[in-house]
């Protein structure tokens, strides 16, 4: 059972799967969670093959703290806004439709099909929530990542607490290395001065302008970086990699906490648009 768990990664919010794809190349079984019917669709054509040979297992559901109930869930124009969550769709005054989903709960995941490898959650604002509602400790997998927080930069500054549950929930469940990635650049975080308005608006404009033309970078790019060396294209939109895979040294929770906040205070007074979530990932491992 034990080598068949170092063998499982978990992708929660799988999305339209491209996490899930470099997951399958790298020669990992996937269990994917998907709350949005229409990207459960798309995920059952694209992975068809994979699917029939037990590769890839697709699990139609919500994550919440309560196992096989009807809740609503909000599907936005852009399926990457989609969420249990309507509060942030409502502000940014995006279009969006309810719809009834099932939920699971990451306990009774866990126990059926075991702890896995590495777990990628991202779940549009729900990743803290699930996280609390974790209880099997002894199911934890090796290594485990969400988005940091979902609420936005004014949010957080009315409640600056929110900043750290995740690493709160992860230091309960007995985590005790961390790193912080940048989802733009998929750089890791650290001590050192990351985001500055120039450093941020030139790297996004020169993103655009070689996605739009297929130039390769003329700097060093993190996520150009590991696309070569990994031999998978990480989009924009895709997490990146995980555990060893990602540069850096792992950091203590202590030290995670002051890297956190340095670099959420210097993005805060850099980015102008106070309704942008502040964009990294905590990665976790024992």
């Amino acid at each position: 059972m034990q080598q068949q768990e170092s063998q499982i990664i978990y992708d929660i919010g799988a999305h339209k799967g491209l996490d899930t794809a470099y997951y399958l190349q790298k020669g990992y079984k996937v269990v994917a969670v998907e709350a949005n019917p229409d990207l459960c669709s798309y995920l059952r054509h694209c992975f068809d093959a994979q699917i029939r040979q037990g590769k890839l297992i697709l699990i139609e559901a919500a994550i919440a703290d309560i196992n096989d109930a009807d809740v609503p869930f909000f599907l936005a124009g852009d399926s990457g806004e989609s969420s249990l969550v309507d509060k942030r769709l409502k502000k940014l005054g995006l279009k969006y439709e309810s719809v009834t989903v099932k939920t699971r709960t990451l306990d009774e995941i866990f126990s059926e099909f075991g702890k896995g490898f590495y777990c990628k959650m991202d779940i549009e604002g729900g990743d803290t929530a699930a996280l609390k509602s974790f209880q099997r400790k002894d199911y934890r997998p090796k290594y485990f990542s969400v988005e940091l927080c979902g609420l936005t930069l004014e949010e957080i500054i009315l409640e600056p607490s929110e900043l750290f549950s995740a690493l709160q929930e992860f230091v309960r469940l007995g985590y005790n290395h961390f790193k912080v990635i940048d989802q733009y650049t998929l750089a890791t975080l650290s001590g050192q001065k990351f985001y500055s308005a120039t450093m941020k608006r030139s790297f996004r404009l020169l993103q655009k302008i070689q996605t739009v033309l297929r130039m390769p970078s003329q700097k060093f790019n993190p996520r150009d970086w590991y696309s070569r060396k990994l031999s998978y294209q990480f989009t924009l939109d895709a997490s990146g990699p995980f555990g060893d895979d990602l540069l850096g040294d792992w950091s203590s929770a202590e030290k995670i906490r002051r890297i956190i906040k340095e670099r959420f205070n210097e993005y805060y007074e850099t980015e102008e648009n106070k309704y942008h979530i502040f964009w990294v990932d905590l990665h976790a491992t024992q």
